[in-house]
């Protein structure tokens, strides 16, 4: 904007869920004849939101940044990024907060950066990442969500431009060396790069009237052979690149046909990561993934875009239980959700569950059947079949009769010990008193025989039998 003798840069916001944007704010200083131009903006995850440009004060350029907080509707006073002049301001945020700001150093004609660290309002010391002596510019950067930083810009080797990367370490608070990613043979120039969400760094530029472009895989420490987007014959120029979440890279640029330019795009293959599935341990079970791909037993193994949200569910078969993840997987519930950003590796245990403990053996039999009983004088001889080892009793009872009451007596007792099933012979035979008992009438028994097998439990059987009297007969 250009109120009278000076221009500003100016902020519009539009709130979330709104369809307006707000009223311009002013978020550059100048004095009358001053200027402040070539204005960036990023946002950070937390809704940090900075603005760069670079301001000319009359002598030199400065360049400069201002910043609102998520929390706030204005911006803070602008901040010079540095002291010396510079120009063609361009930040980044990294996933941490921390913000980057790279730009042209119009002193030393190099491409400097600084960084202020999350959470802080002050920017750390600038570093110089093109080398002394020959003029670079056009610098770009870009942060992967891992928080690698890299850099590019073209500089003058003393014959052609050329386009140059460095990149700095997540941690790190250096860049490392730069590295020539265009052929020095012909003039490179106007560098745009884009990262993959798995790190992967694109890098076009426009060269010899051909569009460009080298890409650094994830994980890679070189960047590839460059290859020609665009045809020959046509010059080619203005190359712009953005990555999707499956890493695929879409280029564009503008080409003369002969009559007039044309915009035209080019997109790499989406990038695959491969995913490996085991089951191990003492149990058994199946490891499945949504979407599908995994079966695990059959097929353990399966290719996923990248940026694809793998959900493996580990199924145990029965008689064993699941008992924990391994490798790109970890706990013990049954689900595991994976970001492919790479190739992972996932192992799923299951333990076979404990015998069950046998069932207790079954109480011995107690069934026993008489297959005879007979009185003989004064005994009860009784036989007795038993199903196993155990004892064999019996008692035999009776009651006498008294002027005021009965009273239940032992008649008879017999036991016997035995080794095994059988027939067994009990004789049981009349007490003393029982016999005496007998000379007043005849006299009736009550017999209980009794089985206890051995480790079981008692059964009885009951039944009276009759003893003939021995009472005296007078005659006279």
């Amino acid at each position: 904007s250009n109120p009278g003798t000076s221009e500003v840069v100016k902020v519009a916001t539009r709130p979330a869920g709104s369809s307006t944007f707000g009223a311009p704010v002013n978020v550059s200083q100048a004095a009358a004849g001053e200027a402040n131009v070539n204005p960036q903006v990023v946002v950070a995850a937390n809704g940090q939101t900075t603005v760069g440009w670079h301001r000319f004060n009359g002598a030199h350029n400065v360049p400069q940044v201002a910043t609102r907080e998520a929390s706030s509707s204005t911006y803070g006073a602008p901040v010079a990024l540095s002291s010396g002049p510079g120009q063609e301001v361009e930040l980044a945020y990294a996933p941490d907060g921390s913000l980057t700001a790279v730009w042209w150093e119009t002193s030393t004609y190099r491409i400097a950066a600084s960084t202020r660290p999350a959470g802080s309002t002050a920017f750390g010391p600038v570093e110089l990442l093109s080398a002394a002596g020959q003029p670079a510019g056009a610098a770009r950067i870009a942060v992967s969500p891992e928080g690698e930083t890299t850099v590019v810009w073209q500089r003058d080797n003393g014959l052609h431009y050329v386009i140059q990367a460095t990149t700095r370490a997540p941690g790190s608070s250096v860049f490392g060396q730069p590295v020539d990613l265009s052929d020095a043979s012909q003039t490179a120039v106007q560098p745009e790069l884009a990262v993959a969400p798995d790190g992967a760094v694109t890098v076009a530029w426009y060269r010899s009237n051909v569009v460009q472009a080298s890409t650094r895989e994830a994980g890679a420490a070189a960047y590839g052979v460059p290859v020609d987007l665009s045809a020959p014959g046509r010059d080619a120029i203005n190359p712009a690149l953005a990555s999707a979440a499956d890493g695929a890279v879409t280029a564009t640029w503008q080409r003369q046909d002969g009559l007039n330019w044309r915009v035209q795009a080019a997109t790499s293959s989406p990038t695959s990561y491969a995913l490996e599935t085991q089951v191990a341990g003492t149990g058994s079970g199946t490891v499945a993934s949504a979407p599908a791909g995994i079966d695990c037993g059959s097929a353990c193994s399966g290719n996923f875009l990248l940026s694809t949200r793998v959900t493996l569910t580990a199924t145990p078969q029965s008689g064993s239980t699941f008992t924990g993840w391994g490798g790109a997987c970890a706990g013990s519930t049954n689900t595991c959700t994976l970001n492919m950003l790479g190739n992972r590796s996932v192992t799923a245990t299951f333990t076979a569950d404990p015998p069950a403990p046998p069932d207790p053996p079954a109480p011995p039999s107690n069934l026993f059947t008489i297959s005879s009983s007979d009185v003989r004088r004064s005994s009860v001889h009784t036989r007795v079949r038993v199903p196993g080892p155990g004892r064999i009793t019996q008692k035999g009872t009776y009651r006498t009769a008294g002027a005021s009451s009965s009273a239940t007596r032992t008649a008879c007792t017999a036991a016997r010990t035995v080794a095994g099933a059988g027939t067994y012979t009990l004789t049981c035979r009349l007490s003393s008193a029982a016999r005496k008992q007998r000379r007043k009438g005849a006299l009736r028994v009550r017999v209980r025989t009794t089985y206890t097998p051995t480790g079981g439990t008692a059964r009885s059987t009951y039944r009276t039998v009759t003893f003939r009297s021995l009472k005296p007969n007078y005659t006279g």
